[in-house]
């Protein structure tokens, strides 16, 4: 779901429910500070430059929220994506970072009965440096706000 009023957040909203089954379920959601540009050398609709156009700057990890700033390799415009998530019962979680490849991946782990619902919101905001002085503290901001 995306907000109208506050452009730079979405949701990603699910949920679970075993119908049968009870036990140990696992969901695993991934926050990638990196993209690669789709290339089409022979279509004139997209561009041809293709590769990494993003340069990892840096990551953190607050309060199970994650944060990752990139730039982009010409213009040099800082770019923060912040992801939480929102649970509807207790859950565990791991989070492990890969500098590669400049992604969270949380692993998130509760037991669940036939017939209970798990209720999971992801919460996303993006920001930059063309709006925002400091991206990464408004995006910071925007998660303590959802």
């Amino acid at each position: 779901m995306a907000s109208f009023v506050r452009k730079n957040i979405f949701t990603i909203e699910c949920e679970i429910l075993p119908e049968n089954f009870s036990g140990i379920v696992q969901i695993f959601s991934r926050h990638c500070g990196l993209a690669r540009n789709y290339s089409a050398t022979d279509d004139p609709r997209v561009g041809s430059e293709a590769g990494m156009l993003l340069k990892a700057v840096s990551h953190a990890a607050d309060d199970g929220a994650t944060y990752l700033v990139s730039t982009t390799q010409k213009s040099r415009i800082r770019i923060c994506t912040g992801v939480k998530h929102e649970f509807s019962k207790p859950v565990q979680c791991d989070i492990v970072y890969d500098e590669d490849q400049h992604c969270f991946t949380s692993d998130f782990t509760c037991s669940l009965e036939q017939g209970e619902a798990l209720r999971f919101v992801k919460y996303v905001s993006v920001s930059d440096s063309l709006r925002w002085d400091d991206c990464e503290a408004y995006a910071k901001k925007c998660m303590d706000d959802s």
